[in-house]
């Protein structure tokens, strides 16, 4: 017998590119599991929330703080460039693993601080959504 596990993730920022984290998690047949979603637009987190029966947060700070009694593996971070550096800092300082949308970050001073960020935390995974076409 294989023993299988579930690897729980929060998603922050509900936006468009969310629902299609969310059907990637999906596809996985319970390989991943979205159990947070944080947004500070209601009706978004909701919507994303009671897809897939998630708990909402209304800001990534508190999704962060919760992430260990979560069970989170990680987290997938959907917001605008702009709000991404501060999301990946508390993040990674949490020892909590980040896969980013891209563009990592608004500015190119942001990008190199994320980068210093990962290099400061080696043991955390930090990864951008990027694919070559």
């Amino acid at each position: 017998m294989v023993a299988t596990s579930t690897f729980r993730i929060g998603i922050i920022g509900a936006g468009g590119i969310a629902g299609a984290h969310v059907a990637s998690a999906t596809e996985t047949g319970g390989a991943v599991e979205v159990v947070a979603v944080a947004d500070p637009v209601e009706a978004s987190r909701e919507k994303l929330a009671s897809q897939t029966g998630a708990e909402g947060f209304q800001d990534a700070g508190a999704l962060i703080d919760r992430a260990k009694d979560l069970g989170l593996g990680g987290v997938v971070v959907c917001t605008p460039p702009s709000a991404r550096l501060d999301i990946a800092e508390r993040a990674l300082k949490a020892g909590l693993p980040i896969l980013c949308e891209k563009p990592l970050a608004h500015t190119l001073a942001d990008a190199k601080r994320v980068a210093q960020l990962g290099a400061a935390h080696p043991k955390t995974p930090a990864f951008v959504a990027y694919c070559h076409r």
